[in-house]
């Protein structure tokens, strides 16, 4: 059994009993899982990761009968197939810092049939289906379809996203991927998205949402050129210790999570709102290219600090 999915929604995927049967892989641009080896020739702090934990617990329809509830609604909207039982979990996930709840449908066999999850305030994590058309379809849905599929089917579940869709055809799987970037005064929230997968017959294989809370914007903000000097002072703290050289690209303005990628310390603290932030992208030259790929660098654009980042091995 294969079912699309965006590797955007890598982290709300890595949770629920049904996820081995989704299809996973490393999202772009997240913080290695491991150190780079160390040498003389690099320097960078290498991103610290939290432990992982998962902490599952049984929900009751008698106790929360809201959650099966609102589970059957969006499943039903999107047109995915309900079983003969069901069973609600919720979900503690350590390593994303996130709770939610998961209700799960099977068949009589007890084969999963379609995954819904919600967040504390209801909103749609992800909905997927795991069956298979009986009759594959004889012509692939166009392009157009694809997008009024999409755009209906997230009408009918109650969510509005925001701009205008792309849609990639899916050579492995077939079908589309269409997805809604969001932003917030004109400005990417970085990772948060909407994604839809319309399967070749014209049916929704799944709906995956990202959204993050946002702090206050700054009342002043950084020019680029203030956010490129700081991490450029950054890379020469790196270079005076190490030797190694960067080279660094013009920041863009994003909204940009603060994470533990730089400071250990902070490695257990509660996942932060999102902040307005220029992102740097630092790539080491020669020798220190073997160790790290890419360095992102999310530059505060209200004080300055570096609240966080990426380091691609």
């Amino acid at each position: 059994m294969k079912t699309r999915i965006s590797s955007t929604l890598k982290g709300i995927l890595a949770a629920g009993s049904m996820v081995g049967a989704l299809c996973l892989t490393a999202g772009p641009l997240t913080a290695a899982t491991s150190a780079p080896s160390s040498s003389e020739d690099s320097d960078v702090a290498a991103p610290q990761v939290p432990a992982q934990s998962r902490i599952e617990t049984a929900i009751l329809a008698d106790d929360r009968p809201e959650v099966f509830a609102r589970s059957r609604s969006v499943r039903d909207a999107l047109g995915m197939p309900g079983g003969v039982r069901n069973r609600g979990l919720h979900v503690k996930d350590g390593s994303r810092k996130v709770e939610y709840d998961e209700v799960t449908d099977t068949d009589s066999a007890g084969q999963p049939l379609s995954l819904t999850q919600f967040d504390a305030s209801g909103r749609l994590l992800l909905a997927v289906r795991f069956d298979r058309p009986a009759v594959p379809a004889r012509a692939p849905v166009a392009r157009d379809i694809a997008l009024t599929k999409a755009a209906d089917g997230l009408k009918a579940a109650g969510i509005a996203p925001n701009g205008r869709p792309a849609a990639d055809s899916v050579e492995s799987d077939g079908g589309w991927d269409v997805r809604w970037t969001r932003d917030n005064d004109g400005v990417v929230v970085r990772g948060d998205e909407i994604r839809v997968h319309v399967r070749d017959d014209g049916t929704i294989g799944s709906v995956g949402q990202v959204v993050h809370e946002l702090a206050a914007a700054p009342t002043r903000r950084l020019t680029r050129d203030q956010a490129r000097n700081i991490a450029a002072a950054q890379t020469r703290d790196w270079s005076s210790k190490s030797g190694a050289q960067f080279t660094i690209a013009a920041p863009e303005l994003q909204w940009a999570g603060p994470n533990a990628a730089f400071d250990a310390s902070k490695i257990d603290a509660p996942e932060a709102p999102y902040r307005l932030s220029w992102v740097v992208k630092v790539t080491p030259q020669g020798n220190a290219a073997s160790y790290a790929r890419l360095v992102v660098l999310y530059v505060d654009a209200g004080d300055g600090s570096i609240i966080g980042g990426d380091v691609v091995e």
